[in-house]
Order: C-alpha cells, then sequence, then structure tokens
C-alpha cells in the first residue's frame, strides 16, 4: 500500500511530500507495519516503552519516484498498547524529534495500566503545546 501510495503522489505534479504509518495487526497478534518518512509507533509492555523497530523505515510519499518500502513484523502481547501519533506531537523548532519522541515516551510509561483512552487523555492533559504548525494526533491501540 505504501509503494502504491508513493506511485500516486509522485506521479501528481501538484502533490506535496507526506509522512504516513500503515500497519495490520493480524490473528496472531502480529503487526505488519510499513512508515514512508514517519516517526515510529510506540510500544508500551507492561511499564516498558520503546519506539518500534526502525531499520525498514523509507523516505516520504512523493520523494523517491519507484521506492518500493519495506514491511516489518512485530509480534504483540495481550496487554501491549500501540500508540501512533502524527510528527507534530514530538517536533519542536530548535530541538531535536528524538527528545520529542522521549518525552512522549515518558509519558506513554508514566501511564501504564491505563485504558487505551484514559491514556490518550492523560497524554492530552500533559501535554505543553507549544507554537508550531503542524497537525498533532493520537491513537492508541491495545492489544486484549
Amino acid at each position: 500500500m505504501t509503494t502504491w501510495l508513493n506511485t500516486l503522489v509522485c506521479g501528481d505534479p501538484s502533490a506535496m511530500t507526506a509522512t504516513m504509518v500503515t500497519g495490520h495487526i493480524d490473528h496472531d497478534h502480529v503487526l505488519r507495519w510499513a512508515c514512508a518518512g514517519h516517526p515510529p509507533p510506540l510500544l508500551r509492555r507492561g511499564n516498558e516503552v520503546a519506539p518500534l523497530p526502525s531499520e525498514h523505515l523509507g523516505p516520504l510519499l512523493g520523494l523517491m519516484p519507484g521506492y518500493a518500502y519495506e514491511t516489518a513484523s512485530v509480534p504483540l502481547h495481550s496487554g501491549d498498547l500501540l500508540l501512533l501519533y502524527t510528527d507534530g506531537v514530538v517536533e519542536r523548532r530548535g530541538e531535536d524529534i528524538t527528545e520529542g519522541i522521549t518525552n512522549l515516551s515518558r509519558h506513554l510509561s508514566g501511564n501504564a495500566g491505563l485504558s487505551p483512552g484514559e491514556t490518550v487523555e492523560r497524554i492530552i492533559a500533559d501535554y505543553t503545546r507549544t507554537v508550531h504548525d503542524d497537525d498533532a494526533c493520537l491513537l492508541a491501540i491495545q492489544v486484549d
């Protein structure tokens, strides 16, 4: 899907570049996901939080015509929580994006045991919004 979307964006001269993450969790609780220039989702397992392994990350959509995006597989366990977020949540002017991802990971870790909805509400309540031009969106998915 990511390769196809890249082909569409590259083929439209009026299109801009975009980032995205796409994924599918199968019946065996394996997440298969691809990424185009976007920060990887965070995985909370118990009290531990880490970005998903990102060796397969591809470039922005619309940047490289013909690029074949790779898909990675991550086994998930019952109780795991995935947090997907737009880069506007973690990007700050004058600050490395890894610092923003570390701060978001810290917020997610501090909310272990909460439902996905409660987790998002708590992060939003703790979130200090600064002036920036990008969107900010969170999606939490818990594995049963």
